[in-house]
This record gives structure tokens, sequence and C-alpha cells, in this order.
């Protein structure tokens, strides 16, 4: 047995369900060593972003919204999908960071600092995801939420204390947020200093 990787095989491919959120490719694949799997779905979506804005006092900006696939009313990140266009503005997701921060939030920002870009479900979606820092807000005006979604903006004042954070259900940003970006204010001033 070979150690090294192989793509699968495949060997047909349709489209079993389509609207404009989403597109199901169920795969007919053979795997390297000729195992069948059949069908594999794939979970075509446009690629998404989402943004940590960082308020002047090193608040971190979240939403809070109603969202169905949980069920739940949770805080977030700003995110969402890069639409056609975006593409029009030189970077897409670097577009599409820009209008989600002033659709959600009312804000914009002066800066955005690319963080990474990584694939929200490698194993079953298509899709990439684009992590920006936004910094230099200043207040643009209301938020225009999308009428299918219903939310607020809200400063993550609860992130006081990145030792001891008091975890919640339905708060998964507020959570990474208080384990990696903030605690009130971000874990480093220096290097948030250093992008400005």
């Amino acid at each position: 047995m070979s150690d090294e990787l192989k793509p699968w095989s495949v060997t047909a491919s349709r489209i079993t369900y389509e609207d404009r959120w989403i597109r199901v490719r169920s795969d007919d694949c053979v795997t390297a060593d000729g195992t069948v799997i059949a069908p594999f779905h794939v979970l075509d979506y446009p690629d998404w972003i989402n943004v940590v804005p960082v308020m002047p006092d090193g608040r971190v900006l979240l939403t809070r919204e109603y969202r169905h696939g949980r069920r739940e009313i949770i805080h977030g990140l700003v995110a969402g999908g890069v639409e056609c266009g975006d593409s029009g503005n030189g970077d897409a997701a670097m577009a599409a960071a820009r209008r989600e921060l002033r659709e959600e939030t009312g804000y914009e920002a002066s800066t955005f600092v690319k963080l990474l870009t990584s694939y929200p479900n490698a194993a079953s979606h298509s899709n990439a995801v684009t992590s920006w820092l936004a910094l230099g807000l200043s207040r643009a005006g209301e938020p225009r939420f999308d009428p299918r979604r219903e939310g607020r903006a809200a400063v993550c004042g609860s992130c006081r204390h990145p030792r001891r954070p008091a975890v919640g259900r339905g708060h998964h940003a507020v959570d990474a947020c208080r384990g990696s970006v903030c605690g009130g204010k971000l874990a480093s001033q220096a290097v948030i200093r250093g992008l400005k």
C-alpha cells in the first residue's frame, strides 16, 4: 500500500438540486484503491467571507441574529457570500467584506487586512472562506440586513476576560473571539498598531 495520496476519479456527475443559494452535485467516484463511492454529494456554495471589525477602543463589533439553521439567536462575526456584483470591484472577497460590514453593522473601515483563506468543510463543500480584519471603523449609517434575516449589530462588550471565558450556547463567534482575538480588547494591541 502506497502512502501517496491521490485524487478520486469521477465516473459520473450530475446536479441533483439547484437554486440561487446552493447547488448539490452528486458524483460517482472511485478511490485510488478502487473503492466505488456513489453517490458522493458535494455542496457547491459561492465563496464566503467573514470580518472581525475592531472598534477604535479595541472591542470587536458583532452581529446578533436569528439563524434558522441553528433555530437560535446568536452572536456572530460579520459574514456573507461573495456575490456576482463583487467581482467587478477588484478583489471580490474584499469587496464582499466591505459590503457585508456596511450592510450588517452600518460601519465602514478604512483598512482591511486579509487574515487567511480556508475551506469551511473541504470534505463536502466546494467553496472557500476568506477572513478579514477591519480597522479604522466609522459609522456610515444604519445597518441594512437582508429581509430574510433579522439582526442587530452589537459591540462585543462581554469579552472582558480572555482567560476566563463564559461559554454559552449559540455564541460561537464570541467564544472564538474570546479565545483568540479579543478579551474586550485585542490580545495584541502592538500587532494592530503596526497594521494601522
